[in-house]
């Protein structure tokens, strides 16, 4: 499957250091991503979540000696861009996340051939349900995504003042059960505006992105790198 991925210098080399049949996991202390969101639990756990999903399918583990086998974090690329299976412009990169200014730091895209059986392909912003810890009601009508956000906030008042476990069970149930919905990929999602936590700049979508997650990283799924910031 072609893929595209944004990696800093930190990451470039090394990968560039690995042999050609090692691979590596991603790096929590130096992953900017996962960096910025390690104390935010809210936005951790849907990384989690998505960690757990890629896993299922790949059946690949870190081994640990504390916790035994756990699903490794994502490495993160880009499938689809504006709806098209295309080069990526420098507005997708995501090793910026979590710092001021990526313009400062040198960055590389990647072009990359990674085994379709070791990918995981979601629509990313029904993803941003996930990371605001959200149900995902975005691919019903207009009215009956309505209607389920209205059920959805009643029963969450009503836990609210009862803390009453099987309704809290419930609503949890509800919320990952309709996370699985983010890995339709086929366009049926209805198009919308998506909510960027600014009230004055809201995104309206005008097509599809959709994100990779894999678990590893190897130099042979490298066609393609280049410099695409420079930096400062």
């Amino acid at each position: 499957m072609r893929l595209y991925s944004f990696q800093d210098q930190q990451a470039v080399d090394a990968i560039n250091a690995l042999d050609d049949d090692t691979y590596m996991f991603t790096d929590f202390s130096k992953s900017h991503l996962y960096r910025s969101v390690r104390d935010q639990q809210t936005l951790f756990e849907a990384y989690r979540w998505m960690a757990e999903k890629l896993a299922q399918k790949t059946d690949i583990y870190i081994e640990t000696e504390q916790h035994g086998k756990i699903p490794p974090l994502p490495w993160w690329a880009w499938y689809k861009v504006d709806g098209k299976c295309e080069e990526p412009s420098t507005e997708y990169e995501m090793t910026s996340w979590g710092k001021q200014d990526f313009s400062k730091e040198k960055t590389y895209l990647l072009t990359l051939e990674v085994p379709d059986e070791m990918v995981l392909l979601s629509d990313i912003n029904a993803f941003y349900n996930c990371l605001e810890g959200q149900p995902c009601f975005d691919y019903m009508s207009e009215e009956d995504e309505e209607k389920a956000r209205e059920d959805f906030a009643a029963k969450c008042s009503e836990f609210a003042k009862t803390r009453e476990t099987k309704l809290g069970e419930e609503l949890e149930r509800l919320i990952y059960d309709s996370w699985e919905n983010i890995f339709i990929v086929d366009g049926s999602r209805r198009l919308k505006t998506i909510n960027t936590g600014h009230p004055l700049m809201p995104v309206i979508e005008e097509k599809y992105d959709v994100q990779a997650a894999f678990p590893v990283m190897m130099k042979r799924f490298i066609v393609d790198m280049k410099v695409v910031i420079e930096g400062c």
